[in-house]
């Protein structure tokens, strides 16, 4: 498939992370068994992406 966006999406997987990981409160397991909640490493790599991200294209002029 061919994109008209100038740069390819990215996305980065973090093995053993809960769904929600950027979630506020400590993790638990759902009524399914499945994880839930925080996991601080990829929660604050993720925002120092995402920050990044938006400082390289959201610069004053």
């Amino acid at each position: 498939m061919q994109s008209d966006f100038p740069h390819a999406p990215t996305i980065k997987v973090y093995p053993n992370a809960p769904h929600i990981f950027d979630a506020a409160f400590r993790a638990y397991l759902d009524l399914e068994g499945h994880l839930q909640g925080a996991h601080p490493e990829p929660r604050a790599d993720s925002y120092a992406m995402a920050k990044a991200f938006l400082d390289a294209r959201l610069k004053s002029k």
